[in-house]
């Protein structure tokens, strides 16, 4: 259970099987950017976002990015590929969606820690949606509104 003000940053394995709880510095701030989306224009959708932030390289940690440190261990964490993460603040979540790994930061030739940055679904969404109008959107739900309502009436 989560401690009163403690941030959590709980993560879902690539191939969506496992979450995990990554681990974060103690008095961890992670600035971030809230964002409202135009919902006239898709194609310039934003999204809720942190800044980048570093995560300490312990084995937990390890473990989820797979030894990215590392070219000589195989690891089945895939930076070109979204990861699904959560941020939340005493168990409130504050930003759905996906981690990025940024870069691994190596001193002195000893791996030390994670550069990451968190992005919202709605980036997602923008991107999936692309240059579609929103009446086109628009016509889609309603047919499948009127196809729901059709089902729930009989």
């Amino acid at each position: 259970m989560a401690k009163k003000g403690e941030i959590l940053l709980t993560v879902t394995s690539q191939d969506g099987l496992t979450d995990i709880v990554l681990d974060l510095y103690e008095n961890i701030s992670i600035p971030t950017t809230y964002q409202f989306s135009n919902v006239q224009d898709f194609s310039k959708t934003n999204s809720n976002h942190s800044q980048n932030f570093r995560i300490p390289g312990t084995p937990k940690n390890n473990d989820f990015f797979g030894s990215q440190y590392n070219v000589n261990i195989s690891g089945t964490f895939n930076p070109k590929k979204k990861a699904t993460a959560v941020l939340s603040y005493d168990t409130l979540p504050q930003i759905n969606g996906y981690i990025q790994l940024k870069n691994v930061i190596v001193q002195k030739g000893r791996f030390v820690e994670y550069e990451v940055v968190l992005f919202g679904d709605v980036a997602n969404f923008g991107a999936e949606v692309g240059d579609k109008r929103s009446e086109e959107h628009t016509s889609e739900l309603q047919s499948r509104l009127h196809i729901v309502c059709r089902l729930l009436l009989e």
